[in-house]
């Protein structure tokens, strides 16, 4: 990640405001995102205590409908911003790499098959783009939900019950970057194996009189399915880590349900907390997921991209 940043650090100064706006932005939806959870466990108190009027009705009503589309607007506002950030990064980052490669003389030519080119400003570029605009979503957004939604279960709820709920969540981020280390290294082969292939298809596109003059068509298919089976078999074992994740969130988050509602329960009969409360902090459970699994593919994306950027560079 600290590698992604410099070589790309000139962009951010150049952009500094664009990403400001969307720093700004990612936080705001954060706290919009917390917020029905809040609303909705107020509401129940206040309907379980018979204090609910008009006015107060009105104002939970309001409040349900108008977050929604303040969410939709600042998204949308937020991923214009991305997507021209976005393309601005990728139309600058083309430019340099066509200008560099017009500069490099035969040897180079040599030495870099035209496939390995092609993958770098194809393949490589994008994850790099990628991880340049949207790794800030993922970052940011992401744990400012994570750092919100539990100052809030922890502050306004129960710090004993954030306590026992997130306690096995550290447990998950351990695994998480042992699997993340293992698959950085392979990522390398991956690109030079999905090079071989890219060199592969433009031979034989460009040597068809050849290969039809010597009857060397069903040689050459041969040789194409054999690069292609190559680079699907490398995508098989790539995501045979990724499909590690998932199921060790869901085991997580099925411990920490289990664990919050049965203290929750028991805090409830002790009259250390009321059942909205409960209900609050189940849903602000529930919310810490999607940005969990979501920090993993951002994970993943900078593993991508950290190898992208040096090949590259």
């Amino acid at each position: 990640m600290i590698n992604i940043i410099k070589k790309v650090g000139w962009f951010i100064k150049q952009e500094w405001k664009s990403y400001t706006f969307m720093l700004f932005m990612l936080l705001f939806m954060s706290l919009l995102l917390l917020t029905p959870a809040f609303v909705l466990g107020k509401a129940i108190d206040i309907i379980v205590s018979s204090s609910l009027t008009v006015a107060l009705l009105v104002i939970i009503v309001g409040l349900l409908i108008l977050i929604p589309l303040m969410r939709y607007a600042t998204s949308f506002i937020y991923n214009y911003t991305v997507a021209k950030t976005s393309q601005k990064l990728a139309f600058t980052f083309r430019k340099i790499y066509l200008k560099k490669l017009f500069q490099m003389d035969a040897e180079f030519y040599e030495k870099y098959q035209k496939g390995d080119l092609i993958s770098r400003a194809t393949g490589d570029l994008d994850l790099i783009t990628s991880a340049a605009t949207s790794m800030l979503e993922g970052i940011v957004f992401n744990t400012g939900i994570i750092v919100f939604a539990i100052g809030i279960m922890a502050f306004t709820i129960s710090w004993k019950l954030t306590l026992i709920a997130i306690t096995i969540m550290p447990i998950g981020i351990t695994v998480l970057n042992f699997i993340r280390m293992k698959k950085r290294q392979y990522v390398k082969k991956h690109r030079i194996i999905y090079a071989k292939m890219t060199e592969k298809i433009l031979e034989s596109v460009e040597g068809q009189r050849v290969i039809r003059a010597y009857v060397q068509e069903d040689n050459d298919l041969k040789d194409q399915y054999k690069a292609i089976d190559a680079d699907i078999n490398s995508w098989s074992y790539m995501i045979k880590y990724e499909n590690q994740l998932t199921p060790l969130f869901e085991l997580v988050y099925g411990i920490t349900y289990i664990l919050s509602f049965a203290f929750g329960a028991y805090f409830i009969m002790n009259q250390e907390m009321s059942l909205g409360q409960l209900i609050t902090f189940i849903s602000y459970v529930g919310i810490l997921y999607g940005p969990f699994i979501s920090i993993s593919g951002v994970f993943q994306q900078i593993n991508n991209a950290t190898v992208a950027i040096d090949r590259f560079d």
